[in-house]
Order: structure tokens, then C-alpha cells, then sequence
């Protein structure tokens, strides 16, 4: 089914063509979840009475989007309902600076100190091996991949989902989705995408279109063989009490047999910094490593709501080069970002008097045009997190590249034994994943780093034990 487009128009999206769209209701969009005990009436009376405007709901969820006054929205709260605000939020991560930790990161000293060092993910994760000595290609796994779209020629998707636009052709104005999608295939290259695009050019969505998605995953899991989910997206945890509905989505699409693999966030080193739907505990939460023996400093570090370690693994997640639509958002920025690269001083310097926005864009320090040439270079260069090798092609960092990488290798194994359940795939992913040395905790790096050669070897000396018994 190459590239099958599955209608899913939504003509009361307040997200479209990359802008956001401010409703001028006075009823707020929201996603509300009953309480278990409703007494005397039922929560959809109750619900009626104080003019809840139901759009749409997830029965199994116990969640019902909708509108309502702020007002009630109140006096629900006070009786134990949950309400959340459905508002176009920026879901996909920003793009971390480098690692500072490791001070050979930018060497001085070389004629070429901004150069950036190549990463090579299927070396490092050990997949080149499992690829020589079992074949796995992750042939006959299918993935959904929730994200901003994919646009890539060279890739056919198993099937196509939009509920910004209903655009019937595969696109990705963002380009993180298809740079996630390709990170995939760089680690399982047959595996089988189904591409649900949930978010504007911006980065920008609405909690219920993620869920949808979710939920439109969950339906047809066995139609399309869907055994994986990749969510690179999310929203910083705001509750200890009351988990974001994105957690009770993707907890039903673990019991309903998809592996849900997410991205830790770029929130580190603080603690307690995995977003939302990554602290949820079933979930794959993966965070970022630059090499086997250095944490990236940006990747989230747990406890989550409840106080559980996080992440659960981790995969190289800095100078990710996979393929980018070239006019999509991150390929203008990081052709932008190759232009300022080779810069002088002086002409760092001159670049930042001619266009002081770029002080903004690029979260450098207020006072920066008051310090030495070589610390405005550093500063400036230091904050240059994307890359551009060539067309099509784009270098970045973060968990949103780490994750899609454990997905491919998740691919291998469900080929080597598709019956593996979530619990026991997760399970064998963090048993022979290697700690990272040195003077990191649990909340750090969960069971480490991730390995794919010892993965397999692991599932395939259980499965022998299971045959001879």
C-alpha cells in the first residue's frame, strides 16, 4: 500500500499553514476527564449543565474534547474533573546547543575549529554488526511515526495521515519528521513508516491532534500491522497529580501491543526534566549520548512524576545527519547557520551589528556586543546546533534523533521474533544496553547506552532456551 492517503479532515483545526490561529469563542477548547465517582447525576449530565460543547471523545480514555467558559471550567475542576487546555503549543523540542562537557568538543587549536565531528549511529549502537552477521533490516515492521509530516522522495510510505491540512500528498514544511522517519530507516532501512503529521512548520500543535493520532494508531494496528510508535515531540510535565492526557494515550497504546518509543527532551542536566509523554512508565524514554562515554549535557534527566528513574536508554543524539526536505524550516535554518560558520571575528562582529535579531534568534547573551572579539565568536559559534553537508541532507542535536534510533533497532528485533510484547522488547533493550562509565546516575542514563548486537544475541539465546524446553 505505498503511500496510501487516509482522509482524517479536520475543518475545526486552529492550526493551519504553519500559523497559529486564535480562536474568538469565548468557550476555550479543552480536554476534560471525568472523575471515576459521579454522584447523584452522571458526568455527561453534569457536563450539559454547565455547557460543555462536546467535539469529539476518547471513550476508552474517559476523555472528551470540547469547549467550555472559563468559568466552568473552574467549577468542574473543584468537583474532581481534570480540565486541560487544548491550545496550539511548540511540542517538538528545540534544537540544544552542543555538549560542553567534553573540552576537546571545540578544539582551538585546529585550523578548523568549528568544524563539526561526523556521528555515525549505526556504527556506535553496534546495528553495522547485526546487520553483517543476522541480515535483520527490520523487513515487515511497521512504524508510526507522529511527527511534523515526511517528505521524502526515496521513501514510500505504508500510509499517510494529515490533521492540519488533509493534504493528500506526503509533506513536511518543519522537516523534523522526515528527519526523524529517516533515522529510522538509517537503522532498520526496510522497515515500513506511516506517517501522521500532528504539527505546523513551527513545531506547533494541538494535545488532541496528537492524540488522535495515537488513537487512529491504536485502531488499525492490525490492519496496517502497526507494532511501533516514534513520538519526538511532547510538553514539559506540569503535574505531579495530574498526568497530561498525551500519558493516557500512549499507556493504552502499550496494552494494545505497540512499543511506544519517545524522546527524553532537551531540558538537562536539571533533574527531573523528561517531558510529556516520556515519563509516562511503559514508554521507551530515550535521552542523548555524544560518544559511549559522554552524556550529552542538553538530554532530560529523570525522576518523573512519580518519582521513577528516566530515561530508560540511551542513543547518539548530537550531529545526526539524515535526509531533510530541502525548503522545509530546518534546512533554511541550518543553510543559514553553514553561512556564519567560516566567519572571521570581524566578521561575526559586523554580521551582528547589521542584524541584532540574530542575538535573539540565537539566545546569546544581551550584553554580548560589549565583550572581547574571541568570546563573541565562541558564543556565537558555539550556538550554531545545525548543520548542512549537503543538499538534502541536515545535521542536529537532540533526544528527537536519539529516539527514532532505538525505534530502528526495536525494528530488528520484532524482526528476529515479532511476538515480542512491548514489556519483554523494552525489557531486552535495557538488559543489554551498557552503562555509561563515570559519574552518572540512573536519572542520567536509565540502563545506558543502547546495543543492538548484544540486543539480538540476548533474544536469540532465549529463544533457543525457549525451543529446546
Amino acid at each position: 500500500m505505498p503511500n496510501q492517503v487516509i482522509s482524517v479532515l479536520n475543518p475545526n483545526s486552529r492550526i493551519k499553514s504553519g500559523k497559529t490561529l486564535r480562536s474568538q469563542d469565548r468557550k476555550s477548547p479543552v480536554i476534560i476527564e471525568s472523575p471515576e465517582i459521579m454522584l447523584p447525576i452522571t458526568a455527561d449530565q453534569l457536563l450539559a449543565k454547565v455547557g460543555f460543547l462536546k467535539e469529539d471523545e476518547f471513550a476508552d480514555l474517559g476523555l472528551k474534547l470540547g469547549r467550555i467558559s472559563q468559568q466552568n471550567a473552574q467549577r468542574l475542576k473543584k468537583l474532581g474533573f481534570a480540565v486541560f487546555d487544548d491550545i496550539p503549543r511548540k511540542v517538538v523540542p528545540k534544537f540544544p546547543e552542543r555538549t560542553t562537557s567534553e573540552p576537546s568538543r571545540i578544539p582551538m587549536l585546529d585550523p578548523n575549529p568549528w568544524g563539526l565531528r561526523p556521528v555515525d549511529p549505526v556504527q556506535m549502537t553496534g546495528v553495522d554488526k547485526v546487520r553483517e552477521k543476522y541480515g535483520l533490516t527490520g523487513k515487515g515492521v511497521t512504524v508510526a511515526v507522529i511527527d511534523s509530516g515526511i517528505e521524502n522522495p526515496t521513501v514510500s510510505l505504508k500510509g499517510w495521515l494529515d490533521y492540519l491540512d488533509d493534504s493528500k500528498t506526503p509533506i513536511d514544511p518543519s522537516g523534523h519528521g522526515t528527519h526523524v522517519s529517516s533515522d529510522i530507516l538509517k537503522m532498520a532501512p526496510d522497515a515500513e513508516i506511516i506517517g501522521i503529521r500532528v504539527t505546523n512548520r513551527d513545531g506547533i500543535a494541538l494535545t488532541s491532534d496528537i492524540m488522535k493520532g495515537i488513537q487512529w494508531a491504536i485502531s488499525h494496528k492490525d490492519e496496517y500491522g502497526i507494532k511501533l510508535m516514534n513520538l519526538s515531540l511532547g510538553e514539559p510535565s506540569t503535574s505531579l497529580f495530574i498526568p497530561s492526557p498525551l500519558n493516557a494515550a500512549v499507556d493504552k497504546a502499550v496494552k494494545a501491543g505497540i512499543t511506544v518509543v519517545c524522546a527524553a527532551g532537551n531540558s538537562g542536566p536539571k533533574p527531573g526534566s523528561i517531558m510529556v509523554p516520556a515519563e509516562e512508565q511503559d514508554v521507551i524514554a530515550v535521552g542523548s549520548v555524544l560518544d559511549p562515554n559522554t552524556i550529552s549535557d542538553f538530554s532530560s534527566r529523570g525522576p518523573n512524576y512519580l518519582g521513577k528513574i528516566r530515561p530508560d536508554l540511551l542513543a547518539p543524539g548530537e550531529d545526526i545527519v539524515s535526509y531533510t526536505p530541502p525548503g522545509s524550516e530546518m534546512a533554511v535554518e541550518a543553510r543559514a547557520q553553514e553561512k556564519i560558520r567560516p566567519l572571521s571575528q570581524d566578521q561575526v562582529l559586523e554580521l551582528l551589528n547589521e542584524k541584532p535579531g540574530l542575538i535573539k534568534s540565537l539566545e546569546l547573551p544581551k550584553d554580548i556586543m560589549t565583550r572581547p572579539k574571541a568570546e563573541i565568536e565562541r558564543l556565537v559559534k558555539s550556538s550554531l546546533n545545525l548543520h548542512h553537508p549537503e543538499t538534502g541532507m541536515v545535521g542536529a542535536p537532540g533526544t528527537s534523533f536519539s529516539a527514532p534510533e532505538v525505534t530502528g533497532i526495536a525494528a530488528l528485533l520484532l524482526e528476529a521474533e515479532s511476538a515480542l510484547s512491548p514489556g519483554e522488547l523494552k525489557q531486552l533493550l535495557m538488559e543489554s544496553a551498557r552503562e555509561i562509565p563515570g559519574d552518572y546516575s540512573h536519572n542520567d542514563q536509565g540502563a545506558g547506552l543502547v546495543d543492538a548486537q548484544r540486543a539480538v544475541k540476548l533474544l536469540l539465546s532465549r529463544t533457543s532456551k525457549t525451543r529446546k524446553n
